[in-house]
């Protein structure tokens, strides 16, 4: 629940979810990522990428606009920061910030006093020792210094999809009453025959679309990160791992830190309670097949890692019974796996002809060191995704 904090000159507001988007989301697509994240309320920070912080308030608050603090905190606190706020007695208002000075996945949490050794003990320990701590007597000092800035708040509001759906049921008693008079007053067999023909028309509609349309790796991608970085990473006294797109959809790994099962995030619980794995749908858009000049699809990927630097280890998939008569056809599929170092949405993959992603894993950054000072790169990604045949230069 989202937290007003007021100051001398001005009311804050503390704790949300922030996402960063390469382009401005469709108002629709924004309710829907609100309401799959229980928020009441979110709004835009303009810019390339776009930001929205989603905020989640009592039923009934018709407030329009609000001066969001992490924002200011930022700004003010600048790159690679660390700080604890105490605006209540017995909460901490975390906030941190990337090597570009934005917000981290974690950061502009609200956490209780007992939550928070719990809390540092997943995070980087050199994060960890820049930490500024900020008691309850400092923060109206320390928030005279940010500089507060208001933005326009928009509600996740039923009301629209309550209307859609009334048009949509008005519609279809509407129609019903026009067929049945028009059934009525024609013959019978004739209006069965046109309903039969209609029905089978839709149908090869259906079919055929369904055959003509496919998920680009963009699309896959957009999809599965769209998904895993919605979820907080620090929920209830459990904290997330890792999360793994595939087959069956986004996986997340979540570790008990302090919480119990009563509040924990809903999914397999595994280790005496202590490890829960939530799968999410992961619902990629879906287009027509993009017609390729004929090009070694792998090597455009090994192409592709070289310039970035990223040591990948591609296989090829073996063929014991092939004719030897087909030597000379198309090369065989090809498996590739390698570490991305940075958000894989900025990458253009789709520029790359039979390329398909299976698997993408990404550590959160929040588990327990082995070793001491050692550091874990919170912009990697594992990737696993093979080359098709036939994709390949004649």
């Amino acid at each position: 629940m989202s937290l007003d904090l007021q100051t001398r000159d001005h009311r804050w507001c503390l704790d949300a979810s922030w996402i960063s988007y390469a382009r401005r989301p469709a108002a629709s697509e924004l309710r829907a990522r609100a309401r799959s994240i229980r928020a009441t309320h979110y709004l835009v920070v303009p810019g390339r990428p776009a930001l929205v912080g989603f905020f989640a308030f009592r039923d009934g608050s018709k407030r329009k606009s609000l001066i969001p603090a992490a924002l200011a905190a930022a700004r003010t606190l600048g790159p690679d920061a660390y700080a604890e706020y105490e605006p209540e007695p017995g909460r901490l208002w975390i906030v941190a910030t990337d090597h570009l000075g934005n917000l981290t996945p974690f950061a502009d949490s609200c956490i209780s006093a007992s939550e928070q050794e719990a809390f540092e003990a997943r995070l980087d320990p050199s994060l960890v020792a820049r930490k500024q701590r900020f008691d309850i007597d400092q923060v109206d000092e320390k928030f005279a210094q940010f500089e507060p800035e208001s933005y326009p708040l928009r509600e996740v509001s039923s009301r629209r999809s309550l209307f859609i759906g009334a048009g949509i049921v008005a519609c279809g008693v509407g129609i019903g009453l026009s067929l049945y008079t028009w059934h009525l007053h024609n013959i019978r067999l004739a209006a069965d025959r046109v309903q039969q023909m209609r029905v089978e028309s839709d149908r090869l509609k259906r079919l055929a679309n369904a055959q003509v349309t496919t998920v680009t790796p963009d699309h896959w991608i957009n999809a599965c990160l769209k998904t895993a970085k919605a979820i907080p990473l620090f929920a209830a006294g459990w904290a997330q791992m890792e999360w793994v797109c595939n087959s069956t959809g986004v996986e997340i790994t979540w570790l008990r830190a302090g919480g119990t099962l009563a509040d924990a995030p809903p999914g397999k619980y595994t280790d005496q309670g202590d490890l829960i794995v939530q799968t999410l749908p992961m619902e990629p858009e879906r287009t027509r097949p993009q017609a390729h000049a004929p090009v070694d699809g792998k090597r455009l990927l090994l192409a592709l890692l070289q310039q970035s630097g990223v040591k990948a280890q591609i296989h090829t998939t073996v063929v014991l019974d092939q004719d030897p008569k087909q030597a000379h056809g198309p090369p065989p599929a090809a498996s590739a796996q390698f570490i991305w170092p940075t958000d894989p949405r900025s990458t253009s993959w789709d520029a790359i002809p039979g390329l398909q992603f299976i698997e993408l894993r990404h550590k959160t950054g929040l588990q327990l060191s082995s070793a001491a000072g050692q550091q874990s790169d919170l912009n990697s990604y594992l990737v696993s995704a093979q080359i098709g045949e036939g994709d390949h230069a004649p």
